[in-house]
């Protein structure tokens, strides 16, 4: 039980790490559109198998663009979309915040900011658009609870694995890019975890999966969004 819970646990920041050069592009335009007041909430389900569902670990989050702000990075200036997570039923925000931007390659973070610690660095995130079998790297920054603050963890490789795959929800089908990744969840657990996140362009995040050796371990589904 330690170990599921530790995975658990790992695999909720790391999805939730994830988040304009110019805000107002249409939203077909870009992956993810990033205009304030645009929100997304998912069901989280762990699982021991396909449609095995562990009783009990259901819950639900949820996302919102809460505000924008300028970013300026080696003399140029980003508009930044600020990213908030909140937890049902409360949805009091999580401590820390992401900050987003739209170009010409894809979905970039920019970095993260919270009341004790702030880090900025552009690198991509997700390549958009995208062609099936394209690879990149990563910079996976996460925000440590111990010592409330970010950093850089590891370097993922992120590969583009399919462009327009199905993906079910409550609220309909989607048509996705589909985004794979591979880590480790913890030193003291074996294997290498495969992570799958699901975008459909213009909506943007609709689901992710995580897999330990072809095995579904949990799963996050869109159920309801809200777009300006």
């Amino acid at each position: 039980m330690k170990h599921q819970y530790i995975s658990i646990v790992f695999f909720i920041i790391i999805f939730t790490t994830s988040g304009c050069e110019n805000n107002n592009e249409k939203p077909n335009n870009t992956l993810v559109p990033l205009s304030v007041g645009n929100y997304w909430a998912y069901e989280q389900k762990v699982y021991s198998g396909e449609d095995h569902v562990i009783e009990g670990l259901t819950d639900s989050l949820y996302g919102e663009i809460v505000g924008d702000t300028t970013v300026i990075l080696d003399g140029q200036s980003y508009h930044s979309a600020i990213w908030g997570w909140f937890n049902p039923p409360t949805y009091n925000p999580r401590p820390y915040k992401w900050l987003y931007t739209n170009g010409d390659s894809g979905l970039y973070i920019l970095g993260a900011v919270s009341p004790k610690d702030t880090l900025f660095k552009k690198h991509l995130y997700l390549k958009y658009p995208a062609q099936k079998e394209d690879k990149w790297e990563h910079a996976n920054l996460v925000y440590d609870h111990y010592t409330q603050t970010f950093l850089f963890a590891d370097t993922l490789t992120y590969t583009c694995i399919a462009t327009n795959q199905d993906f079910e929800t409550p609220i309909g089908t989607f048509s996705c890019y589909v985004y794979h990744y591979q880590r480790k969840l913890a030193e003291d657990i074996s294997g290498i975890s495969d992570f799958y996140l699901y975008y459909a362009p213009g909506i943007g995040r609709v689901g992710a999966e995580l897999k330990d050796r072809g095995i579904l371990k949990y799963r996050q589904v869109l159920f309801n969004y809200h777009l300006n």
